[in-house]
């Protein structure tokens, strides 16, 4: 519900003596004194009646020994006299709006700065200019905030990104406060710079991490810390489909319908393709999305297809030292190898088929045409809570991935060879409905060794990101 504060404070008064009980109490005062603070850097009109010094004692006299204190429940108490009203029409006399919502931490992992991200989607397109703010306790949180606007460059929606540091399964409540009369959101000063050239988007964070993406999206993307470390080769894959036939088609070799970038900005950065009749009679969308608290990029494609493809996979050719390779596996447990130049490691996990050995997961390991069991899931184990993430290691640097929904209801793998190929693969039923749409998530993450200082968080943390809920 898009609602509209109502500044009347005798309608607050009101309101607070016939829904709320009596109660005292210093940490009231403080609460109330916090909010009263933001409604008047906030709302002019409440400026207004605030400077009336006996009114403005009187006001927080009655709140803090006549009513119990519901502002702790919102940093507006305003907000309990909300109409509904929809912004930018003719005749609205004061716009202030709130959009209420929370956010949790659902996977049990503690989170430092994190990157909450968020998109609110208004029930109809606003019209006028306005600012926005994200709110928690009557504090501003810088944040990053961007409006998107439709065809006829209305506002029809705003992006939301900023850091928080979480407990396991914490939840906590914040409001989207936005109006014509509202100052400009507080927003980190440095960060994230987005530059474009004739070729590739650049991505960087004063030369301390770059992240370079060609504009036709070969090789998908590479990555470069502290200025000069590389981790990935300029000769990737990238991304892949396998049809029918069996046989794989680079997503690169079409030149993309549209490339644009929907996300700019210090916090976040976000780019999306779209391949139109690719594969043949459908179409892919592959969202790249990068924040600033972490040196990870979220991938994100989908295809919606006439023609049946039975796989999709991202390779990238990582650029490793030394004679051998570190490799960590994620399954429901952890499982490590090392692989040298001629050798392979591959996590396999999915459904369990007749035509497969009856283990929910299997990790290889070997020579390419030599591969054998080197650690097996118990025979039928669900696949339920099989990690489907990786490290790969060499003496300075560390990539780590994760595929989203691992197993769940595909066959997946993550393979990795002494040469440095890393692949991500997904191999969906083959009865699997060929026009519905197919989706392939995953996380890359480059960081130094060793990764428990180099990262500071870990693959569980990548693949369950923060979970953000609208509560109007």
């Amino acid at each position: 519900m898009q609602t509209r504060l109502e500044y009347d404070h005798q309608a607050v008064v009101t309101n607070c003596q016939r829904k709320l009980k009596t109660g005292t109490g210093s940490q009231q005062l403080r609460v109330i004194a916090r909010k009263i603070q933001y409604l008047e850097r906030a709302c002019p009109p409440f400026q207004r009646f605030a400077a009336r010094g006996a009114y403005r004692i009187l006001f927080v006299f009655l709140l803090l020994f006549s009513y119990r204190s519901a502002f702790a429940e919102s940093p507006l108490e305003a907000q309990r006299v909300l109409r509904s009203k929809t912004p930018g029409k003719p005749g609205t006399e004061r716009k202030l709006y709130i959009a209420p919502f929370e956010v949790r931490e659902a996977a049990g992992i503690r989170r430092r700065s994190d990157v909450v991200s968020a998109r609110y989607v208004f029930k109809s397109p606003i019209t006028e200019k306005m600012n926005f703010r994200v709110m928690q306790d009557g504090e501003t949180v810088p944040s990053q905030i961007r409006p998107v606007k439709n065809t006829s460059g209305e506002i029809s929606a705003v992006t939301i990104d900023f850091v928080a540091n979480f407990a396991p399964m914490e939840t906590r409540q914040y409001e989207l406060v936005y109006g014509a009369n509202l100052t400009t959101t507080q927003e980190p000063t440095s960060g994230f710079e987005l530059k474009e050239t004739d070729d590739a988007f650049l991505i960087s964070n004063r030369d301390r991490i770059v992240w370079t993406v060609q504009r036709d999206l070969s090789g998908l993307f590479r990555f470069r810390r502290n200025p000069d470390v590389e981790y990935v080769k300029p000769i990737s894959a990238g991304l892949l489909f396998r049809d029918t036939g069996g046989t794989e088609h680079r997503l690169a070799d079409q030149k993309p319908t549209a490339v644009r970038v929907t996300r700019q900005g210090p916090i976040a950065s976000a780019l999306e393709y779209q391949f139109n009749d690719w594969p043949k009679g459908g179409r892919s969308t592959v969202e790249l999305e990068f924040v600033r608290s972490k040196s990870w990029a979220r991938v994100t494609w989908t295809v919606e297809s006439a023609m049946e493809i039975t796989g999709m996979s991202a390779e990238l050719s990582l650029d490793l030292e030394g004679r051998e390779k570190l490799i960590d596996f994620g399954a429901d447990d952890f499982v490590y190898a090392t692989v040298k130049e001629d050798e392979t490691a591959i996590l396999t996990a999915g459904p369990i088929t007749p035509d497969e050995p009856q283990h929910a997961w299997t990790v290889q390991h070997g020579k390419s045409d030599s591969l054998a069991p080197f650690v097996v899931g118990q025979p039928g184990q669900s696949t339920t809570g099989i990690g489907g993430w990786a490290h790969v290691l060499d003496d300075t640097r560390c990539t780590a991935v994760a595929v989203g929904d691992f197993a769940k209801s595909t066959r997946d793998r993550i393979e990795v060879d002494g040469s440095g190929r890393l692949l991500m693969a997904r191999e969906f039923d083959e009865q699997s409905d060929s026009a519905a749409t197919k989706k392939f998530e995953f996380w890359v993450h480059f960081v130094s060794v060793p990764v428990h200082i180099g990262a500071r968080t870990s693959p569980q943390a990548m693949r369950s990101p923060l979970q953000v809920r609208w509560l109007d």
